[in-house]
């Protein structure tokens, strides 16, 4: 199994293994969508913790089919609450302020 099915099925004790053996916490699917990324579009918030502990990027965009969005923007607009606090406590800044986890162009 890989990281993004962990996270799209929320298999936290597989994603934990799969991270201890060295899997790439910033990995992507074909769709270029981070472990993060579906993470919170996922509304899996102890997945995303877990990836973000083992240095997942917390602005690493999506590359297609839109691109720019990042792991806050996509928690936002599914209304994940648990993802967006989750995102905002480690540190992404906020779209308002336009930091790097502000939503795509």
């Amino acid at each position: 199994m890989s990281l993004v099915a962990a996270c799209l099925r929320g298999d936290v004790e597989t994603l934990s293994d799969l991270l201890a053996a060295d899997a790439d916490p910033s990995a992507e699917d074909v769709d270029g969508r981070s472990v993060l990324f579906v993470s919170c579009m996922c509304d899996q918030p102890e997945c995303a913790a877990l990836v973000l502990a083992a240095g997942a990027g917390i602005d690493q965009p999506m590359r297609e089919p839109n691109p720019g969005a990042t792991p806050l923007y996509v928690a936002a607009m599914c209304g994940h609450e648990r993802c967006v606090r989750l995102l905002c406590e480690n540190g992404c800044p906020s779209p308002q302020r336009g930091g790097p986890c502000s939503t795509p162009a």
